[in-house]
């Protein structure tokens, strides 16, 4: 990060910085920190490509301008402001990508919002976490760490079922860097996000609900993109592939496994179920309800539009 904050021309870091001002003066966005040098970043090499001519085809525009209509508003602002402060007149093709990485970083948010929340509802954490949750609480380990280990694990079962295909390989190793940055958002977001274990049951069960909505959106979001999936999605996506079923079918099934497992890790070495509770199985249900609703609409939408 640092050689590429170094390569990167200043201008680029204030366009970036204009457009995420842009997104928070305006629709009230909540932007990760890491944002900043990743949006700098695609301008500094969508500009390099778009004079080098290169030009990449993106066939979503249709579908993120009606799914993520404010999104969609920010990319075309995006446009605008690199145009106007670089010269460089971006092909159509490459404002459809941009607008693509931010519906995808938006996606991230949601995400990374989602999860913390549910740990932070104190009814139970979210199934695909809940291991490393209750391993760290047994033995007084960093959350964050153990979830990049169980998100490693991840992307190698994703690598092994994806052996025949090389491209898709190096998608799944892409998760890798992916899976630091996100880890290490969780362990700030929970310190950022407040405990509501000392407030009324229905505010705690408020916070649930969204946490799961947004859980659900976030990882929807990001998986329609095609670009960097949360491991934790990742696997699901290449689990559903290879058994020839749809991604909620699937994801439900993947947290009835987690859910087991964290299970048996309490009652050995605890003595007891630990990070499991009303919220894991309402989210272990809800999630992938969230999940096949959206890719539903997705989906009719797309239909719709082709």
């Amino acid at each position: 990060m640092i050689r590429l904050a170094i390569d990167t021309k200043s201008i680029y870091f204030e366009i970036a910085n204009q457009i995420i001002q842009y997104a928070i003066d305006k629709y009230e966005m909540k932007i990760l920190d890491y944002l900043y040098l990743s949006l700098t970043d695609h301008i500094s090499f969508c500009v390099k490509r778009v004079l080098d001519g290169v030009v990449i085809s993106n066939y979503y525009v249709r579908e993120m301008q009606r799914l993520n209509p404010k999104e969609f508003d920010v990319g075309c602002y995006a446009i605008q402001v690199i145009q106007d402060r670089t010269g460089v007149e971006i092909p159509k093709d490459d404002r459809k990508e941009m607008k693509r990485y931010i519906i995808y970083f938006i996606g991230v948010v949601i995400l990374a919002t989602g999860l913390t929340l549910n740990t932070k509802a104190g009814l139970g954490v979210s199934p695909i976490i809940s291991v490393p949750f209750s391993i760290s609480e047994i033995f007084d380990l960093n959350f964050g760490n153990l979830t990049l280990v169980l998100y490693s694990g991840f992307i190698i079962t994703e690598m092994i079922l994806h052996k025949k295909d090389k491209r898709l390989r190096l998608l799944d190793l892409l998760q890798l860097p992916f899976s630091l940055i996100f880890t290490r958002f969780l362990n700030l977001f929970t310190y950022i996000i407040p405990d509501f274990n000392e407030y009324s049951i229905l505010l705690r069960l408020f916070a649930l609900f969204l946490a799961i909505v947004l859980t659900g959106i976030g990882a929807a979001t990001m998986l329609n993109m095609n670009l960097i999936p949360n491991p934790g999605d990742g696997i699901v996506q290449a689990i559903a592939t290879k058994i020839q079923k749809n991604i909620g079918f699937t994801k439900n099934c993947v947290d009835f496994i987690s859910l087991c497992t964290t299970i048996f890790i309490g009652l050995c070495f605890a003595h007891s179920v630990v990070g499991v509770g009303l919220g894991t199985v309402l989210a272990m249900i809800g999630v992938g309800r969230v999940i096949s609703v959206y890719q539903f609409a997705y989906d009719k939408m797309s239909s719709f539009h082709t």
